[in-house]
């Protein structure tokens, strides 16, 4: 993806630039061509409020995944994982019983890749915020609520027409080395 077609602002600015430079200079027909440039800036407009890229569409899976995390609904949870992939929604079960996600988690650093055929993608970004150990022999690095900073790489495949999350590895969030996804770090 390039900043042109991701980003339709660098577009906008040109179009209602150009009108103007031909408003100002007085072309001829300048009414006329300015009125199409503006007119051109607000189909643009239009289309960027409808059209979600993939990584837009990534990014909006994410986040719903972190609501369901926080909502602790293990239902919706396994909506976002990949049908065979079953390990990773054990994981999932596991990673709610032992602690409760606080609104305050936040998703930050967010970077997907998608593959050449539009059917994968490679997610990294960063979790960060507060839970809470569900039991007294769960320790965070402490006792009761606790914030962690978590770093993720995860793989998106497309399934049914919506991206699923089919790996997810966690990173020490400073030397991004694996550690275990339920570890204590």
């Amino acid at each position: 993806m390039n900043g042109i077609t991701e980003n339709s602002l660098v577009t906008l600015v040109l179009l209602v630039g150009a009108a103007a430079v031909v408003l100002i200079l007085r072309v001829r027909r300048g009414k006329l061509i300015g009125g199409g440039l503006i007119l051109a800036a607000v189909l643009v407009w239009g289309l960027d409020s409808v059209v979600e890229s993939p990584a837009e569409q990534l990014e909006a899976r994410l986040h719903g995944l972190r609501s369901a995390f926080v909502s602790d609904d293990i239902e919706l949870v396994h909506t976002f994982v990949a049908e065979e992939c079953e390990e990773l929604r054990v994981v999932a079960e596991q990673a709610l019983d032992l602690v409760q996600i606080a609104p305050t988690m936040s998703i930050r650093s967010y970077e997907a890749q998608i593959s050449a055929d539009g059917q994968s993608a490679d997610v990294n970004f960063r979790a960060n915020g507060g839970v809470t150990p569900r039991s007294s022999d769960v320790t965070i690095s402490g006792f009761g609520a606790q914030h962690v900073a978590t770093r993720w790489s995860t793989h998106w495949i497309r399934e049914a027409d919506n991206w699923v999350l089919d790996r997810a590895t966690r990173l020490d969030p400073l030397s991004g080395q694996e550690i275990g996804t339920l570890s204590a770090d």
